[in-house]
């Protein structure tokens, strides 16, 4: 201390900061505890190594000794001689009584017990029972068997989740409530059944007891329960009456099997293999419905016809090549043509290019020639054109038969009334038109083809505000005014059959008149929703 004392003290670079942490530290070691004795702790250790061999060593011995030789088996007489003896000796004492919260062991009981002490798993066997950690209380006779250190009528605490089980999502079947619903209203039914049943009998019994056991009673109990009376056996039953001639129906006292003498008077037309005739009912429409099915090919979209055009293309291609093969069919020339020349032709065409050339050109006017050819075979007439167009909007008709009602303001017009009634020839309609000094009423029955072209053609092509040069006066040059005319479509339906025969217009200077017309037909109100139908603007 001396020497640290004469030492001056040397000025320091050190931060603050730095020096301060410095002091603490030295200031910290100085009242730091003192280190434990390092000879105390030698000699524990020494203490435990020398505890842990004389361990061994006494492990080591009973291993050594040798085991316990087997009880000898004893007389009869012997054995109860040495139980009679056991049974004489006194009860040991009781224990001392221990404190069981100082302890930790179960005080023993009252009576009828004994204290049993049971060593330590590991622990040697003759070691003082007041030493012993564990102690089994086992009762004589209904106690349960005794575990080393354990005592089986002490419970473990059972937690709240130790007896449960886990649970998975159980998803119900399809059909499993209705099934249920159905044996539920099966076994209602036959609860029922036989509550009713039971009601019967419970009837019954009481009705027996009220009547009585004597002869007037079981009569009036016999009247009561019985049903209505059955009806006579026929002399001939009604299944046979069909197969007895005419002689046998018209006798006085009725048929019977027994005038049945001669077989000739049986109807024999009635016999035959059947048991029994049914009435044979013939649809209308079911040989329309078969052919209809049978003649209507099966729709197929683009991607379909190509592949099948493929196939028959290259069927046919195989076919001619094997007639080649066969030398049934001489082979066919090579498809020449400018873009292959030199390749198909390969010396002649250096040869002789020219007349190579000329040749080309003529194949392939000739191929020309024959595309057109059988073009031009297969081209329909006019008269054929004709015929297929008209068997095209009859079958429309025949499908489904659609009606269209028009209005138009004027129809004076002779080209348009031309086109209206020229029109719905050419497209198979029948119907007619009704000019009256209002307005006019257009009709049209057709197929659902026929009917939209003709609906386009009266609300679209037709010009209702023209004026035709024949309608203007030479003299004065006044023209009808017709800026506000127009066509509209009033009803448009389906009915089953056609009203009409044919086309036909007709003036009808009145209301009347148009009724007339269309009464004869038995469509007036198709006049009568023209009348009221209101244009939309």
């Amino acid at each position: 201390m001396k020497r640290k004392q004469s030492q001056s003290p040397e000025p320091s670079s050190e931060l603050p900061g730095k020096r301060a942490r410095s002091t603490s530290s030295s200031s910290s070691s100085s009242d730091a505890p003192r280190k434990p004795d390092v000879a105390a702790l030698r000699a524990r250790l020494a203490a435990k190594k020398e505890a842990l061999r004389r361990a061994k060593e006494k492990a080591q011995q009973r291993q050594q000794q040798p085991p316990p030789p087997p009880p000898q088996s004893t007389s009869t007489s012997a054995s109860t001689e040495a139980a009679l003896q056991a049974s004489q000796q006194p009860p040991p004492p009781p224990l001392p009584p221990t404190d069981s919260t100082a302890t930790g062991l179960v005080p023993p009981p009252q009576s009828g017990n004994v204290a049993v002490i049971k060593p330590f798993p590991g622990q040697h066997d003759q070691t003082p029972a007041s030493e012993q950690p564990y102690v089994a209380i086992a009762a004589e006779g209904s106690a349960p068997p005794l575990v080393r250190g354990f005592d089986p009528r002490l419970g473990l605490p059972r937690t709240a989740h130790a007896g449960r089980r886990r649970r998975a999502l159980n998803f119900a079947e399809p059909g499993s409530f209705i099934e249920r619903a159905e044996r539920q209203r099966e076994q209602d039914a036959i609860r029922a059944m036989e509550d009713k049943m039971r009601e019967r009998r419970v009837r019954g019994v009481t009705l027996l007891t009220e009547t009585g056991t004597d002869q007037d009673s079981t009569s009036t109990l016999a009247s009561r329960l019985r049903t209505r009376a059955m009806a006579p056996v026929p002399s001939v039953e009604w299944w046979d009456l069909q197969f007895l001639g005419e002689s046998l129906r018209r006798q006085e006292e009725g048929p019977s099997y027994g005038s049945l003498e001669d077989p000739a008077e049986l109807n024999l037309k009635r016999i035959t293999h059947l048991v029994q005739h049914p009435v044979s009912l013939h649809l209308p429409t079911a040989a329309a419905q078969a052919q209809s099915v049978a003649d209507t090919p099966l729709p197929m979209i683009k991607a379909e016809r190509k592949k099948l055009r493929r196939r028959r293309r290259a069927d046919a291609l195989a076919e001619e090549r094997t007639l080649v093969l066969l030398g049934l069919a001489p082979t066919p020339k090579p498809k020449v043509k400018l873009s292959n020349l030199h390749r198909v032709l390969a010396q002649e065409a250096i040869q002789d290019p020219t007349a190579i050339d000329r040749q080309v050109r003529n194949e392939m006017i000739a191929r020309q020639s024959a595309h057109e050819a059988r073009n031009q075979e297969r081209k329909l007439t006019k008269e054929q054109r004709k015929a297929k167009k008209l068997a095209k909007l009859q079958a429309g008709a025949e499908k489904e038969l659609v009606v269209c009602v028009f209005r138009a303001t004027d129809l004076n017009n002779p080209k348009n009334e031309f086109k209206v009634r020229q029109n719905a020839k050419q497209l198979c309609l029948t119907g007619c038109y009704l000019a009256h000094p209002e307005y006019t009423i257009v009709i049209a029955e057709g197929g659902p083809t026929a009917m939209r072209k003709y609906k386009k053609v009266l609300l679209r092509r037709i010009d209702w505000k023209a004026v035709e040069p024949t309608e203007v006066d030479p003299d004065t040059g006044d023209a009808p005014d017709r800026s506000q005319n127009r066509c509209d479509l009033v009803w448009e339906g389906t009915v089953l059959k056609r009203a009409f025969k044919e086309f036909r217009g007709f003036r009808c200077p009145s209301d009347a008149v148009a009724k007339t017309r269309l009464s004869q037909q038995g469509v007036v109100h198709y006049w009568t929703a023209a009348r009221t139908f209101k244009p939309s603007e």
